[in-house]
């Protein structure tokens, strides 16, 4: 898939949100300090009722669906919450965040290669 100059711009973010992480010099706060969040994810109340939507996003255009699922992102949170730590702290966090640093830039390696090879 090709993204926007912006949707790659924001995918490198995100990338060194998790590289910080499994460095050891930063943290994850969810959507609070995800560069791609910030950016697509929509909150609303329909008629009383709280939905939000990550349109637009490289990681929902890719899964098909909100809020990472389908992700490394989901087993990242799930033991994050187990291990009370949101930085890579231990071998099984640090391998979680190795995980999603590796589908974001997977997803930024294809936007790369196909503006390399585009006709």
């Amino acid at each position: 898939m090709l993204y926007t100059k912006k949707q790659s711009d924001l995918l490198k973010e995100s990338i060194k949100k998790w590289v910080d992480i499994i460095q050891g010099s930063g943290c994850d706060h969810g959507a609070d300090n995800c560069a791609l969040c910030k950016e697509y994810r929509i909150e609303k109340y329909i008629d009383e009722r709280y939905t939000a939507d990550c349109t637009n996003c490289p990681v929902k255009q890719t899964t098909g669906y909100n809020f990472c699922k389908e992700t490394p992102y989901i087993v990242w949170i799930s033991l994050s919450c187990i291990h009370n730590s949101n930085g890579a702290k231990n071998l099984i966090l640090y391998n979680a965040a190795v995980n999603e640093f590796d589908f974001l830039k997977s997803l930024y390696i294809k936007t790369i290669l196909f503006r390399k090879f585009e006709i």
